[in-house]
């Protein structure tokens, strides 16, 4: 939503600056403020940066890169550096210069964050100051637009909208345009391969070429360069393209000229030379673009900067002469501002146009709006199509199919653009929604103490978070912060780069569409027809894949399903990816979703020649019946017939309990698969051990670090001996108790023990026992069993046997178990109060 006004931002600022400077910081000043001036904001935040290592009480330097920030999409990092010169003023209530500059973008940066109360509380602070009527007018539009955002916002539409993985590159992709049946898509591209080769425009990057996506090729069939003579060495654009696909309009650009509109026809199979439209459409010193041709080929909507207009870039239309040549355009008053508008497109029925604005009420730079043709010719008022299309973001481009169900447009934050695909459904459509993240296998947590809490952030740890949205997308990570008292506890995830999702239709096998991420975030959404069976497939370079069964055939209605897909990293000695897939009861045929994991496992040992795989159906301390034997043989041979050598296939090496109707595979890599076949031989020697009347299990104290709940046992220790008693006595049952130090909230400490209990049930899961023979608990810093302090202060060495789980046999299997444990505790530490049976009262 970030709009940039003269009054608040560099016009009024830029006298008088730099001029108290000392030398050393003139002229990085100088050139990061030139930066900001050209909206380089990625090339100015490091100087600013820079800056603000060099002085970091200077609030113009600080009010740059709270802009830098701005134009990054780094709105939460804006904030905080909006923040302190907000916090500077309210304390001492000395206004300097950015003072209300600061106000106003903070607010700019909270809308962007949807967060529109907190918004709009900054902009009524500016009321405060003596404000020219300039001033005072531009204020009360920005107060105007955040409160039209917040109703536009909370009426979110039944919409899924997708970034498109086949498309997108890490270079700029804008203005796909489909054929009316969809097929084929025109759009384009600044990515290598283009005809201007590797050369760039004076903005930096490669030149723009328009490329083309033949969808009944298949996902296997990479877009394509269209070449000459649609594309040069200079800049072409997709600009539209006539309702029987056969006239393609693009947009050409160079040092000569500022823009224009040009026709390609199309002649058997081949597209002609562009040439220039008329000069009644092309105007000298203006740029035209983004043509739509009405049905009956009498109108011609596109859009123009040129005079006679409201302002900006505005929506014109010419009317077809009688000899074939276009007249005078005139502007569509209704659907024009003092703003920019761009990307007509009309419908085949002639009267509905959906196009972008900054102009009109909405959520971002550009939202797209929908307006209706009345009989007598005018339009209709524009309606903001709401979110998810629309973002705080630029979304523009926006060209649907004709039915309006399915659409592309693009999406532009920051310096980069995207083609998205939106699928519109009603609530009795027979369609699933299946969303979730994308991350690697890499999470953990860490916990810190507050430092400062607003109204709205919470600071710590020299980094803050925004209560509304603890979701922090980083250079390298994402964290999800949550508060707790005087305690944030951070959940580090990351995202792979390059991911991709693409989605299978069992039926045929075949690829149907590929989506990546919706934003840094990994988040993604997709759209199914509800009456078909799917496996969707994640994947990575670098990563071991995951996979999600779509059920669609055996349910109706609009339907949400959620998955959160881990792809495990390739590292030597380190990659075990677990996964289980079904068979049909009684069978031991493939049913079609385990044969498309295994051609997936196929594909990933190909890519990946370092990956082994091992496929179990049973522990491997208990003998599999005929059936469970068959089916495991039969994925070995399929993996064989399709070119997997043998020697990179193993059985029988999962320690865990697998369900009847399924085949558990594991992927490994060469070293990793060691360590399995080592725990294995380990397991198999003590099941010798022959215990008449007592089986006793020593488990060496199971302690934990500080704040963490992961568990590193090694194997051949006690929990692989329990875990083995429990796997082959059924009938046995055990209590798992977890504890913390006294260190944190109770609030917190009682969650971390139940995680720590889970862990270690988990465990034996794993290891093979089942999950109904154990109960697991959190007692937090209750019933410790050394002295939490000595002396009035923290004793590291004495309270870390606190941070420990407990075990207790709830019922005997045969022979009978003792567990011996806690055994290693310093008497001088033992706190008298300890209660080896406290059960929490």
């Amino acid at each position: 939503m970030t709009r940039y006004f003269t009054v608040f931002f560099l016009i009024t600022l830029s006298m008088g600056l730099f001029a108290q400077n000392d030398k050393s910081m003139r002229k990085l000043e100088k050139q990061a403020y030139e930066h900001i001036v050209n909206k380089e904001h990625a090339k100015a935040k490091p100087l600013y940066l820079q800056l603000k290592q060099m002085d970091a009480t200077k609030e113009e330097n600080l009010f740059f890169l709270g802009i830098s920030y701005l134009g990054t999409a780094e709105d939460n990092l804006a904030i905080s550096e909006f923040g302190t010169i907000i916090q500077s003023y309210e304390t001492t209530k000395k206004e300097s210069t950015f003072v209300q500059t600061a106000y106003y973008y903070s607010a700019m940066a909270y809308s962007n964050l949807y967060l529109y109360a907190q918004a709009l509380e900054n902009l009524r602070k500016i009321e405060q100051f003596e404000l020219n009527k300039t001033s005072k007018a531009e204020l009360a539009e920005a107060i105007k637009r955040v409160e039209e955002a917040e109703k536009i916002f909370a009426d979110f539409k039944p919409i899924v909208v997708t970034r498109l993985a086949i498309l997108n590159t890490p270079y700029d992709e804008h203005t796909p345009i489909p054929t009316a049946d969809g097929s084929k898509l025109f759009f384009t591209s600044k990515r290598p391969g283009g005809v201007s080769g590797e050369a760039t425009s004076p903005e930096g990057k490669m030149f723009e070429d328009v490329w083309i996506w033949d969808k009944n090729k298949g996902l296997k069939s990479a877009p394509y360069n269209m070449g000459a003579p649609i594309n040069t060495d200079q800049h072409e654009a997709t600009c539209g393209l006539s309702p029987d696909g056969k006239i393609l309009f693009i947009f050409k650009g160079n040092d000569k000229q500022a823009g224009d509109i040009y026709i390609s026809r199309l002649k058997d199979t081949l597209w002609t030379a562009p040439e220039a439209m008329s000069k009644k459409i092309n105007k000298k010193n203006s740029v035209e673009r983004h043509a739509s041709v009405t049905p009956d080929g009498k109108k011609l909507y596109f859009s123009s900067d040129k005079r006679g207009g409201k302002g900006g870039r505005d929506i014109w239309v010419s009317e077809l002469r009688a000899d074939s040549t276009w007249g005078t355009p005139t502007t569509v008053a209704e659907l024009n501002t003092d703003r920019d508008e761009e990307s007509p497109f009309v419908l085949p029925d002639g009267k509905t146009m959906y196009f972008s604005s900054s102009g009109f009420y909405g959520l971002g730079e550009y939202d797209v709006f929908k307006s209706v043709q009345n009989p007598d010719g005018t339009w209709a008022t524009p309606v903001n199509v709401g979110a998810p299309i629309n973002t705080s973001a630029e979304d523009v481009f926006y060209f649907p199919l004709s039915d309006e169900k399915s659409s592309y447009f693009t999406r532009k934050k920051a310096e980069s653009a995207d083609i998205f695909k939106v699928n519109l459904y009603d609530s009795e459509d027979n369609v699933l929604i299946v969303s979730g993240i994308v991350k690697d296998n890499k999470e953990y947590s860490k916990i810190y103490g507050v430092q400062k809490v607003t109204s709205d952030t919470i600071f710590y740890n020299n980094r803050y978070f925004v209560k509304q949205t603890p979701i922090t997308a980083m250079p390298d990570s994402v964290i999800v912060s949550k508060l707790d008292k005087n305690e944030v506890l951070d959940t580090v995830y990351f995202v792979p780069n390059n991911e991709s999702i693409k989605i299978i239709e069992l039926e045929n096998g075949k690829y149907t569409d590929a989506y990546t991420t919706n934003s840094d975030k990994g988040d993604y959404q997709f759209l199914l027809l509800g009456d078909k069976d799917y496996k969707a497939h994640y994947d990575a370079p670098g990563y071991v894949f995951d996979s999600y069964n779509v059920y669609g055939s055996t349910k109706t209605g609009a339907r949400n399903e959620k998955y959160n897909a881990v792809l495990t990293k390739i590292e030597l000695g380190e990659t075990e990816k677990i996964k289980e897939t079904p068979f049909d009861k009684g069978s031991s045929d493939f049913n079609m979703f385990t044969r498309k994991e295994l051609d997936l496992i196929i594909l990933s040992m190909n890519t990946n020649p370092e990956l082994l795989v091992n496929f179990s159906t049973e522990d491997y301390m208990k003998d599999s019946d005929d059936l469970s034997n068959k089916r495991k043989q039969n994925a070995v041979d399929y993996l064989i017939e399709n070119g997997i050598a043998k020697d990179r296939i193993y059985t029988d090496l999962s320690p865990r309990d697998i369900p009847k109707t399924d085949l558990e595979y594991t992927i490994y890599d060469t070293e990793s698969v060691k360590k399995a076949i080592e725990d294995k031989d380990e397991r198999k020697k003590e099941v010798t051990i022959v215990v008449p009347t007592d089986y006793v299990v020593e488990i060496e104290n199971v302690y934990f670090e500080f704040n963490k709940f992961d568990l590193k046992v090694k194997p051949n220790d006690g929990l692989n001996k329990l875990a083995e008693y429990l796997a082959r006595n059924s009938s046995a049952k055990i209590e798992i108790v977890g504890y913390t130090d006294a260190v944190g909230t109770d609030t917190y400490n009682n969650g971390l023990s139940n995680k720590r209990a889970k862990t270690v049930q988990q465990y034996l899961i794993d290891k093979g026992a089942k999950a109904d023979q154990m109960t697991s608990v959190g007692y937090g810093e209750r019933n410790p069993i050394t002295q939490n302090m000595k002396d009035g202060k923290w004793s590291e060495e004495s309270k870390q046997y606190n941070r420990r789980v407990e075990f207790r046999i709830k019922a005997q299997g045969q022979p009978t178990i003792t567990i011996k444990q806690l055994e290693k505790v310093p008497a001088s530490f033992k706190d008298s109060k300890y209660d080896v049976n406290y059960s929490g009262k």
